[in-house]
C-alpha cells in the first residue's frame, strides 16, 4: 500500500480527521492540562485531543481488545485521512505534499483488499496480530496501524520518507444498515486544516489551523456546529449505507 493522496486544486482544504465520536451518557473531562480539549467516546475505548496551545495537531487514542483475529479485518471500511510534507521536505515538497483523501476499503476473508478512494485505488492483502497491529505486505511505510477494542475503528499513520511526505488515515468499519436516528444526539469533533496542493508561498503560511467543538443533531437532521473559533447550522441525512450529507 502506498498511502499518497493527491486532491483536486482548492484555495485550501478543511478535514474533519480522526474521529466524531458520540456521547450519550458520559461528559468528557480534561485529562490533560497541555491538551484541553481531549475527549472519550460513549465506550470509552477511545481517546481524541485538539492541542491548540502549543501548536497545532490532533490526535487519536483507541484502547486494545484482549484478543484479535482476520475475520476482524473482514468486510468493508470508510476513510478519511490527510497528508503534509514530513519534516525534512524540500522546498517543492512544501507546496505539492498536502492532500485529503475519502474512500472505501473491502477486506475478504483472506486479507485481499480493494481500496478506493477519490481518486486513487489499490489493492494487497493485510493481516492482524493477536495484539490488534495490522500489516500489509507491501508497504513499507506505515509507522502503525491499529484496531479498536471494538473492533470497528482503524487509525494508521506512515511516513514515506521517498516522497517526503506523511499522514495519518483513521477508518470506520461500515454497518449493516443505517437510519436517520444514527444521527441523532451530540457528537464532538476535533479537525486540522492545512494548505492545498496548489498553496502559493503565502497560503504556506497561512492556512493552517486546527479546531475541536460540539455538534448536536435534531431528530429532524438539523444541527448547530459550535467550535472554538466558528458557529454553523444547517440539514444533514444518512444513506442506508452510512453516507450522510
Amino acid at each position: 500500500m502506498h498511502p499518497s493522496f493527491p486532491i483536486p486544486h482548492r484555495f485550501f482544504m478543511a478535514l474533519i480527521v480522526l474521529l466524531l465520536f458520540i456521547f450519550t451518557t458520559f461528559t468528557p473531562t480534561i485529562a490533560e492540562t497541555a491538551h484541553p480539549m481531549l475527549y472519550d467516546s460513549d465506550k470509552n475505548d477511545k481517546l481524541s485531543f485538539n492541542d491548540i496551545i502549543y501548536d497545532l495537531q490532533v490526535a487519536s487514542k483507541i484502547k486494545t481488545a484482549v484478543s484479535y483475529s482476520p475475520s476482524d479485518l473482514t468486510g468493508t471500511w470508510y476513510s478519511v485521512g490527510t497528508r503534509t510534507p514530513s519534516i525534512n521536505a524540500t522546498a517543492e515538497d512544501l507546496t505539492g505534499n498536502y492532500g485529503a483523501e475519502a474512500g472505501t476499503l473491502t477486506i475478504q476473508s483472506d486479507g485481499t483488499y480493494q481500496w478506493t478512494t477519490n481518486d486513487d485505488a489499490d489493492t494487497g492483502t493485510v493481516s492482524i496480530s493477536a495484539t490488534g497491529q495490522i500489516s500489509d505486505t507491501g508497504a513499507d511505510d506505515i509507522l502503525g496501524w491499529y484496531m479498536s477494542a471494538e473492533k470497528d475503528v482503524m487509525t494508521l499513520v506512515f511516513h514515506n520518507t521517498r516522497h517526503h511526505e506523511q499522514g495519518t488515515i483513521v477508518l470506520v468499519k461500515a454497518a449493516d444498515t443505517y437510519s436517520p436516528s444514527d444521527l441523532t444526539g451530540t457528537w464532538y469533533s476535533v479537525g486540522a486544516r492545512t494548505p492545498s496542493i496548489n498553496a502559493t508561498p503565502e497560503e504556506l503560511t497561512g492556512n493552517y489551523g486546527a479546531e475541536a467543538g460540539t455538534l448536536t443533531i435534531q431528530s429532524d437532521g438539523t444541527y448547530q456546529w459550535t467550535t472554538n473559533d466558528d458557529a454553523d447550522t444547517g440539514t444533514v441525512s444518512i444513506s442506508a449505507t452510512g453516507q450522510i450529507s
